[in-house]
């Protein structure tokens, strides 16, 4: 199993004497910052679970994080409605063998960048920092449909988005994938330029 580290985990290790307070500041900002700007995902469904298996015929799909440094920049173009909680107006990344970068762009021009930790298992990417998975349910021609959830936390609404390869798709696998993720039962209600500075 993929390890897990949770906040307290990490507050129990640096908690200590009081010259450890700046890093203790420092870590806890970090990590709320990461969480302010991506999705807050439910507990893994074990139905869309096992849709996403029977979708995947035996043969999930691999080379993902070699695929993404391929794209260089890859832009999310749908996702469930509020997906993003800080509601940007456009989505980006990039991707390197250990960690993404993820850069949300508000209406006001400001950028913010989340870096992530990427681990890939079992056809998703898995962020140990969060428990996060995203499933790479749907991909072909540089369009990747994935459905996102954590391995604990509470049960709630399946949640998932699409990205692209920022410098070349067709729009009708875009489609494609919202259809295949409905199937599944992750709805992709709001839709993003893609487009993205």
């Amino acid at each position: 199993e993929i390890p897990c580290i949770h906040v307290g985990l990490l507050f129990i290790l640096t908690n200590g004497e009081k010259k450890n307070m700046g890093f203790r500041i420092f870590l806890l900002t970090a990590l709320s910052s990461t969480f302010l700007h991506l999705s807050h995902s439910s507990k893994c469904d074990p139905e869309v679970m096992a849709k996403i298996e029977e979708y995947w015929n035996g043969k999930p799909p691999e080379n993902l994080i070699e695929t993404a440094i391929a794209h260089v920049k890859e832009v999310v173009v749908g996702t469930t409605h509020g997906y993003y909680p800080d509601c940007p107006t456009c989505v980006y990344s990039f991707f390197m063998p250990d960690r993404v970068l993820i850069a949300h762009v508000y209406g006001d021009g400001e950028t913010a960048v989340d870096v992530v930790p990427q681990i890939e298992e079992h056809g998703a990417t898995y962020d140990p920092t969060t428990c996060t998975l995203r499933y790479h349910v749907y991909t072909k021609c540089n369009v990747t449909g994935f459905y996102t959830c954590t391995t604990y936390g509470e049960e709630g609404d399946a949640r998932g988005a699409i990205k692209v390869r920022a410098d070349g798709y067709d729009p009708a696998y875009v489609e494609e994938a919202k259809e295949v993720l409905k199937c599944i039962g992750v709805e992709i209600t709001d839709e993003y330029p893609d487009h993205c500075c």
